[in-house]
């Protein structure tokens, strides 16, 4: 029964998530067939800020054999966020830009914290920052970090499938400030999980290319953005791997026709679609 629950929640939702302390699982050859580079017919492609930092993993190091998931809170367990969600995904259309695209955590008190405003934010996954956007909506202050599926254990790896997509990109009327992608199409070559931290107290120090581990922190729980509470808004997307996010800024008389089209492709375009963060975590905590 545990096996049957196990395999639909990852077919329905792809997924994976331990505990600190879980041992890396064994390595091998990849199986899976390579899936997803996305090639836009309209490029958003501006300059980012690059790294200056030495890679925290060295290429001379089998990624697949460094392999772990982290709580992305500090001082609580996997297991112990279900206890804290304040606001849980909620999956609509991939044109839809309504629902709820992450998992949200937050509480008053916990154990000895008497607040999450300053909580430290640990990256779940290894990976290479893909975006700092600082102070915009509706995340406020945010990190993306790239995880390839690629440096999965082979164990995980047989049980994933690629995420259906929508090509071209399906228009929806109701946003006009997204209609510059229509018509838009790709073409799948790589993929790589994207996990997105909002509403972050202060912007992250780290900068795009940096490569971080799990468990590392990456910044701190906050009310910035669109937020009426400190909380960590996490996003899990399966998309086009080597994707890098200069900015992105929901409709605002502020934003740029650039920002504007970056947080469309992110939200609606069906390039990356979206993964329910519980379900990654319960399954991968689940595996035998």
């Amino acid at each position: 029964m545990k096996r049957t629950i196990l395999v639909l929640c990852i077919t329905l939702f792809m997924a994976v998530g331990c505990s600190q302390s879980k041992a890396p699982l064994a390595t091998g050859e990849p199986t899976i067939k390579a899936v997803a580079s996305l090639t836009p017919v309209h490029s958003t492609a501006t300059l980012v800020p690059k790294a200056t930092k030495s890679p925290s993993i060295t290429p001379t190091i089998d990624p697949v054999s460094l392999f772990r998931v982290s709580s992305p809170l500090e001082d609580i367990q996997l297991s112990e966020l279900k206890s804290i969600i304040s606001e849980p995904f909620a999956q609509t259309g991939l044109e839809l830009d309504s629902g709820h695209h992450g998992t949200d955590f937050a509480f008053y008190d916990w154990g000895t914290l008497t607040t999450i405003v300053g909580l430290p934010i640990h990256s779940v996954l290894n990976g290479k920052v893909a975006g700092v956007i600082n102070n915009k909506k509706p995340y406020g202050n945010l990190i993306i970090i790239e995880t390839r599926i690629d440096t999965f254990p082979l164990e995980f790896r047989k049980l994933l499938s690629s995420p259906a997509r929508q090509t071209p990109y399906p228009y929806n009327p109701r946003l006009q400030f997204c209609a510059s992608l229509k018509g838009d199409s790709w073409t799948i070559s790589t993929d790589s999980l994207y996990l997105l931290y909002g509403h972050m107290l202060e912007p992250s120090p780290l900068l795009v290319g940096d490569f971080v581990t799990s468990g590392q922190t990456i910044g701190q729980v906050g009310n910035t953005g669109m937020s009426g509470n400190a909380h960590l808004h996490l996003e899990m997307r399966w998309g086009p791997g080597g994707t890098e996010f200069a900015s992105m800024n929901y409709y605002d008389t502020a934003a740029t026709q650039e920002e504007m089209a970056n947080y469309c492709i992110w939200r609606i375009s069906g390039k990356y679609v979206r993964i329910d963060p519980m379900a990654f975590f319960n399954a991968w905590d689940n595996l035998p």
